[in-house]
């Protein structure tokens, strides 16, 4: 795919923060995370990703080997190598590479947010990295003007190496986190085979890009290939492997009239295709445009550790210089170089990186796991509320069943035959347009059934039509239909669910079952959520009879029939007036309403593109088991940040007294700043691996 022309670079933490170039947050430091277009990247292209964690490796990497020469130089260069003061004045070089090139970004970020009134993690880093190497340079710079205490320059070296390494995992986290997006990028066509003349066969082919492709256009799909644009079969067929979009692990056979996705692999088979959608407005786009969008949100309780960053930097600053002074004056000798290292430990085990990162990290990588899951959640509340749903609200048409109608059942009455009912049936319907009279016709091609020519054709809109086939006048519709065209009825007639009653020459031929199709995913679907506790109910427009019907064969208690799209409004507002948490999961126009309305809207990705932008997920397959995988996603992000946050929080209430050195009066212990550091690091790398445990996605 092409590159995007314009790139949007957002923080985790502050999404109000937007730039058009890779940087940091002046707010709170964290590197800026692009905004993935629907465009997405070109093969050549790096990953800012790629390119954040190889930086980060080369500044890790120059930093560790100075870093070694400043601590060689600290032990044993006076005794073996140099002389004291050539020594001192290596060191100083070494730890200023070290300090000001590797570790140069601390300082750089800490500015702009002290700039910005804001104190952040690298405010706290820069100070006790900065303290330790400017006292140090200062007594080798003006020697006898200050305490000839011995150099920190190790402990700025040591502690700037291991935040560095700390910024590393965290880079390659990130990236991590963001691997099922990317491969969805990267699942794109690169070229399409367009067929000029015209849906035939031999047309010649052009080979274009997948951006050049129009709405009509005729493309060629081979064994193999990847789809290049969504659309519709018109000739031939194929076994689609969908799964990077859906998350369905077996491919699907597709054949003339069904729809296939951007993105998605022909395995086998070969078909001409109608393109119906530009690159820019393909499910992959989507799935691209709304998982980079809700990585760039913030969830409701990140506001919690925005708050406490907002006071604790401070406060952790005014304990470090309390700590100094009281060492200085209180602390036993060298009182100076205890005063300063153990407020130097403080600023540093202080560090709040642990805090910055247990909100968004866990957010990104559930993100990224639900769209390998065919779950797409459009921004961090949305996942919040998901946790908090106990009520789900259906559609029927579409969402509990399939769209499509189907005749499951022919009844002939009297001398006629099955084909013979059908053959009169199908040839006055195959006139219509109704989805009921596209039923009946697709199931006398099911059953070859020849159609035959039919004249003076008229429709009764919401009753039936009438046609004469044959030299045989021909009414089908409902038994009220018949009845007005003086059709002779026996007086027992069938009970069926939806049934069309068939008229030949004024008298009674039959009838034919037409009814919706439960999705293979929905028994099982109502039957994972129930056993969740979740309360089910369904809203359709459709009739009484087709609803309940429908309700019973689920096991769904609570149904409302011939419902408008303003009754699934209210019905969705009543439910959380009375203190429910609402999911609403619809597909129509008729749906958005009460899916903008619900705590949580829900859209199938087979359904129209005004509920899926209203919606809060789409299940990209339409695979009613999604809602469980939402619902179990939402719970365990949200248990996974409050994990995280917990780590950081109580860390940092027990790290910074042990720091201060509250113990030492007791024990005789001190927290060295090069340990504090390390302590700082996994507290950051505790959080990093508890939120990676999300890739291996939700209980069930």
């Amino acid at each position: 795919m092409p590159n995007a022309t314009h790139n949007i670079y957002t923080c985790p933490m502050h999404p109000e923060v937007k730039q058009s170039q890779p940087g940091f947050c002046p707010i709170c430091g964290m590197t800026l995370e692009l905004q993935l277009s629907p465009q997405g990247r070109s093969e050549k292209e790096t990953s800012p990703e790629d390119t954040s964690y190889k930086n980060m490796l080369y500044r890790f990497w120059v930093a560790l080997v100075f870093a070694a020469c400043v601590i060689f130089l600290a032990m044993y260069g006076e005794s073996y190598v140099v002389s004291p003061i050539l020594s001192a004045w290596l060191q100083l070089l070494c730890a200023a590479i070290v300090v000001f090139g590797a570790g140069g970004f601390f300082f750089q970020r800490a500015w702009v947010a002290l700039k910005g009134g804001a104190l952040n993690m690298f405010s706290l880093i820069s100070l006790g990295v900065g303290v330790a190497f400017f006292y140090s340079a200062a007594v080798v710079m003006i020697p006898g003007q200050l305490p000839a205490y011995p150099l920190y320059f190790e402990t700025a070296v040591s502690i700037t190496v291991l935040v560095l390494l700390g910024q590393l995992l965290e880079s390659k986290a990130r990236g991590k986190t963001s691997a099922a997006i990317r491969l969805l990028l990267e699942r794109g066509a690169k070229k399409a085979h367009r067929v000029q003349g015209g849906h035939t066969q031999d047309g010649q082919e052009v080979d274009v890009s997948p951006e050049e492709l129009q709405v009509g256009d005729s493309v060629r799909v081979r064994p193999g290939e990847i789809i290049p644009a969504d659309g519709v079969i018109t000739k031939g067929d194929g076994w689609i492997d969908a799964s990077m979009l859906t998350g369905e692990s077996l491919s699907t056979f597709k054949e003339v009239g069904d729809k296939v996705a951007a993105g998605t692999i022909n395995e086998r088979g070969s078909f001409l295709l109608r393109v119906e959608k530009a690159a820019n407005e393909s499910l992959l786009a989507r799935i691209v445009q709304m998982c980079s969008t809700a990585i760039a949100t913030r969830a409701p309780v990140q506001k919690l550790a925005d708050t406490i960053c907002g006071y604790f930097v401070p406060v952790v600053v005014l304990l470090s210089i309390i700590t100094f002074f009281v060492w200085l004056f209180l602390g036993p000798a060298p009182a100076f170089g205890m005063a300063l290292m153990n407020a130097i430990s403080v600023v540093i085990i202080a560090c709040p990186c642990a805090l910055g990162l247990a909100a968004p990290l866990s957010i990104v990588v559930g993100m990224g796991k639900g769209a390998s899951m065919g779950v797409l959640i459009k921004d961090a509340a949305s996942l919040e509320r998901l946790e908090k749903v106990d009520t789900v609200v259906f559609d029927k048409t579409g969402t509990l069943t399939e769209r499509d109608l189907t005749c499951s059942d022919v009844k002939p009455y009297g001398s006629m035959s099955v084909q013979e009912l059908l053959q009169y049936a199908a040839s006055v319907e195959q006139l219509s347009e109704h989805p009921i009279a596209r039923a009946v016709v697709a199931k006398a091609k099911r059953l070859h059934v020849e159609l035959h020519q039919t004249e003076t054709f008229s429709s009764q809109p919401g009753k039936g039509v009438l046609g004469m086939v044959d030299g045989h006048i021909v009414h089908v519709g409902k038994l009220g239909y018949l009845e007005e065209k003086k059709v002779a009825l026996p007086e027992i007639m069938p009970q069926m669910y939806t049934t069309l009653y068939v008229g030949i020459d004024g008298k009674y031929a039959g009838s034919l079952t037409v009814e919706s199709q439960i999705r293979v995913s929905a028994e099982d679907a109502v039957k994972t959520l129930s056993r969740m506790g979740i309360r089910l109910n369904m809203l359709s427009g459709d009739t009484k009879d087709t609803v309940r019907n429908v309700a019973e064969k689920l096991g769904i208690d609570t149904y409302q029939a011939e419902v408008l799209p303003v009754g699934k409004l209210q019905a969705v507002q009543e439910l959380k007036g009375k203190g429910y948490i609402v999911a609403m999961a619809g597909d129509g126009i008729n749906d958005a309403p009460a899916i903008a309305a619900a705590d949580v809207g829900i859209a199938m990705g087979t359904g129209e593109d005004i509920t899926i932008e209203t919606a809060d997920v789409t299940l990209t397959a339409g695979d009613l088991l999604g809602i469980e995988r939402a619902l179990l996603l939402g719970r365990e992000v949200m248990t996974n940040i409050r994990q995280n946050l917990f780590f950081a929080f109580a860390y940092n209430i027990a790290a910074i007294p042990i720091a201060a050195g509250v113990l030492y009066p007791f024990t005789g212990l001190l927290l060295n700043p090069i340990i504090a550091a390390v302590a700082m690091t996994v507290s950051s790398l505790c959080v990093v691996i508890n939120a990676l445990r999300l890739r291996y996605g939700p209980r069930s």
